[in-house]
């Protein structure tokens, strides 16, 4: 078995994750903290082989990103109520014999969007219906924002739509008419090619 002995090891996973700020911020906040630990960029293909071999190094915590998140949140062996909720995980611990899914996105989403503008009762348009989309989706409605959703791939975004109790708008349709709806709120997650 091979571990980790002098520093504990943590990565960001994706596809891509080349442009990843991630391991420079956590390196400085390790060393600021005196942690002994080191933290990569690691490209994962396929999430769940991937996961096994980064669980058989040693890896203590993994932050998930595109395309990985709701598959984590499957693999993940104990998710607190929000990942639940929002079915996607973006922070994957190790604890024992699992992994901890969580996602924190939601927060950083609702947070700068409360920079900007006080969300109760606005209306909200959501592009995208991907892991970071349900973490949106989540924070808008847990804010009292009514939230509307469009897709390129109708059916995912009408799943998610129904997932939170929100109105579904096909892209055709906001295509051929974007003041279709009064918005106060956009936030367009991926490419959503409106």
């Amino acid at each position: 078995m091979i571990k980790p002995v002098q520093r504990e090891l943590y990565a960001v996973i994706g596809s891509p994750v080349a442009h990843s700020l991630s391991p420079i911020m956590m390196a400085a906040a390790f060393e600021a903290l005196d942690h002994p630990a080191v933290y990569l960029a690691l490209e994962v293909d396929s999430f769940e082989e991937d996961l096994r071999v980064l669980t058989a190094v040693g890896l203590r915590g993994l932050s998930v990103t595109l395309p990985h998140k709701v598959e984590a949140f499957r693999l993940a062996a104990e998710r607190d109520e929000t990942a639940e909720a929002i079915e996607a995980v973006n922070t994957l611990r190790r604890e024992g014999a699992g992994w901890q899914g969580r996602n924190t996105d939601w927060l950083g989403a609702t947070l700068a969007l409360k920079r900007v503008t006080a969300l109760d009762g606005k209306s909200a348009l959501v592009l995208g219906a991907g892991g970071v989309a349900r973490a949106v989706v989540y924070g808008l409605k847990r804010e009292g924002a009514r939230v509307t959703v469009a897709n390129r791939d109708e059916d995912r975004g009408r799943r998610l739509a129904e997932l939170f109790g929100c109105s579904f708008i096909a892209l055709d349709a906001l295509r051929a008419d974007p003041t279709v709806r009064p918005l106060d709120v956009v936030v367009q997650i991926g490419r959503a090619h409106v």
